[in-house]
């Protein structure tokens, strides 16, 4: 495994936590929030502490993306998505000219 997941899942031992910043990241009105306005966000009894480990965690497992000291939530769980992307035709396999277009 990677050393990296192995410890950000080891440091969070609180499904509480990651459930917070979660919910949080879903539900936030903008697509961008900062590390400062997520802490504000978060509930008075949120062990700081524990944000970092969270963050890594949720990044590692591809549900957020993180830049410029800035957090988007990127998961998406829509059936309809899985099955599109499914049926969808592989990058290798479409031909020279429609790749031009994308």
């Amino acid at each position: 495994m990677n050393s990296k997941r192995e410890f950000t899942l080891a440091a969070v031992k609180n499904v509480e936590h990651v459930l917070n910043v979660e919910h949080v990241l879903k539900h936030m009105p903008d697509s961008l929030i900062t590390i400062r306005d997520l802490k504000k966000a978060l509930p008075k009894n949120f062990n700081r502490a524990m944000l970092g480990p969270v963050l890594a965690t949720l990044d590692v497992q591809n549900k957020i993306y993180m830049a410029s000291g800035k957090i988007t939530w990127i998961y998406s769980d829509s059936k309809k998505l899985k099955r599109a992307i499914a049926a969808g035709t592989p990058y290798e396999i479409l031909s020279k000219e429609a790749r031009k277009y994308i």
